[in-house]
């Protein structure tokens, strides 16, 4: 958690998906946000790398640092 210029939090969370070798973050004021920021944008690059080879996922593991 860090701050910003007017001393409100500002969280940043980073979503990693191994298997992908995806590396992804959130920020936000919010620590819930941020995760759930960092979490939409790596779902979101894994789909279009399965779109993009046609093939349907199943399951990914996954884990945050925050």
């Amino acid at each position: 958690e860090t701050y910003d210029e007017k001393d409100n939090p500002v969280w940043e969370c980073t979503c990693i998906i191994p298997d992908y070798d995806l590396k992804t973050k959130g920020t936000s004021s919010k620590k819930k946000e941020a995760k759930k920021d960092a979490a939409f944008e790596a779902l979101e690059r894994v789909l279009t790398k399965a779109e993009k080879k046609r093939g349907i996922i199943l399951a990914f593991r996954y884990r945050f640092l925050a």
